[in-house]
């Protein structure tokens, strides 16, 4: 199992006792040996069942020879998102049941969908309006885009610029004009109306930007609604007492902001200064082996500059919920794994 061939899913299986880690342990070790560039420069995790596990390992790699490995367990997994409470086994069934990341999906479509209304705006020295009927057309056909939500922010720009352009062209009776000028005013109302105080305003109406922990608060607090077609009267009872008697986030919590991050996106980053210049970088820092060896054995955690690792290994995986599993395979979309358990479990 230790030297067995970094080609695909290696899953390693046994009771209590026998060792199964301890050769995961040994494994990552012996491929970081063997495959040294491609694991320094992509990165190898490491997920176990509890903090305990991290502890443990982050005491072992380093007798191996590895420090280089980033270590987590599955409350620490999802970074930036502290996990404060527990769940009880059957809330955390249902919150890690795969059906939620449907439930998520509507949830983010429902939380994108502000109502929107006719747009009457001035271009070119016309007064012009934009119904609300070919807004809401528009936007639901850029929902079928498999993009996340922000990540469509540009081209939701567009169709509501294209769509007020429309608007002209009928008010104006320039139907008739050449697919060539159209498109050259398309371009001009692009640049006029990135500084119109209505037009964003109605942009911000036809496809707001959304922020996970936004989203999610408005789930727990029943501001947006789960879809019953997904889940039962009973399950969504128990999720909506789940989160209205506390405020604590759990394990299960922290992946299903995961993959609210997943599907929301970054927000549009703010254009930049011209006149920045960059702060200069000349000197590096300066560090012992012991300093290097110390912050990555007990601080990998923090750290997760590393989206696509080189391989994963996984602990007790018979403990892993299905959306659990989502968000780890968003960390290593092209990486080989170790999956470690005990199936009789």
């Amino acid at each position: 199992a230790v030297r067995a061939p970094d080609d695909g899913v290696l899953v390693v299986t046994g009771g209590p006792g026998t060792g199964k880690t301890a050769v995961a342990l040994h494994r990552v070790a012996y491929l970081m040996y063997t495959h040294r560039e491609r694991f320094s420069r992509r990165g190898v995790l490491v997920v176990g069942p509890s903090p305990v596990f991290v502890d443990y390992v982050s005491q072992v790699l380093p007798t191996l020879g590895e420090t280089s490995v980033r270590l987590v367990s599955l409350e620490t997994l999802v970074t930036g998102t502290a996990v404060t409470g527990r769940d009880s086994a059957d809330v955390a069934a249902v919150k890690g049941s795969l059906r939620m990341a449907e439930v998520l999906k509507k949830v983010t479509r429902a939380a994108g969908r502000a109502r929107v209304e006719d747009v009457r705006i001035v271009f070119r020295g016309r007064a012009i309006t934009v119904p609300g009927r070919e807004q809401a057309t528009r936007r639901s056909q850029l929902e079928r885009s498999p993009r996340s939500h922000n990540g469509l922010q540009g081209q939701a720009r567009t169709a509501l610029v294209n769509l007020v352009v429309r608007a002209w062209i009928r008010a104006a009776g320039a139907e008739d004009w050449s697919d060539r000028v159209k498109d050259d005013l398309r371009e001009e109302a692009a640049l006029d109306l990135r500084d119109d105080s209505v037009f964003e305003q109605a942009l911000s109406a036809f496809w707001p930007v959304l922020d996970r922990h936004e989203v999610f608060a408005r789930l727990r607090s029943g501001d947006l609604r789960m879809p019953s077609s997904l889940l039962s009267d009973d399950e969504i009872g128990l999720l909506t007492a789940s989160w209205r008697s506390s405020d604590a986030i759990t394990a299960a919590d922290a992946v299903l902001l995961d993959e609210l991050d997943e599907l929301i996106g970054e927000p549009p980053a703010p254009p930049e200064p011209e006149d920045d210049e960059p702060t200069p970088d000349d000197y590096g820092e300066v560090t012992t082996f012991a300093d290097r060896s110390y912050r990555a054995a007990r601080d990998l955690s923090a750290d997760e500059s590393h989206r696509d690792y080189a391989h994963v290994v996984v602990d007790e995986a018979q403990d892993v919920s299905p959306m659990q599993w989502r968000a780890l395979g968003r960390r290593a979309r092209s990486g080989t794994w170790t999956v470690v358990g005990d199936w009789a479990q």
